[in-house]
């Protein structure tokens, strides 16, 4: 038996602003067991499959950001030099505070 994968269509919406507002499709392969989540997922949570799809690229996007900030901080930190004149940039910062006014 050979084994095939099969690759279903999603198309994604991309709101264009041109003057006024509409829909441009663009089309992306997904796997067969993607669509078929996809399509689980719409049903069980009453949204389309397009705002799943959204949803879940939009985290992923947020997630990577973090993780790519926390491995540069975490550089930062073990480059000693850097991490000093980091602390000593905060603390300079940090008189900001003390600027007289009351709180409110």
């Amino acid at each position: 038996m050979i084994d095939l994968e099969i690759y279903y269509i999603v198309n994604l919406f991309v709101d264009i602003k041109t003057g006024g507002n509409f829909m441009q499709t663009k089309t992306v392969r997904v796997s067969y067991a993607t669509w078929k989540t996809l399509q689980e997922m719409a049903a069980k949570y009453d949204n389309s499959m397009q705002a799943i799809l959204d949803k879940a690229i939009e985290e992923y996007r947020r997630k990577s950001f973090l993780k790519e900030a926390n491995k540069a901080f975490a550089a930062l930190q073990n480059d000693s030099e850097a991490w000093k004149n980091e602390l000593e940039e905060r603390a300079a910062w940090d008189t900001v505070l003390f600027d007289g006014l009351k709180e409110e």
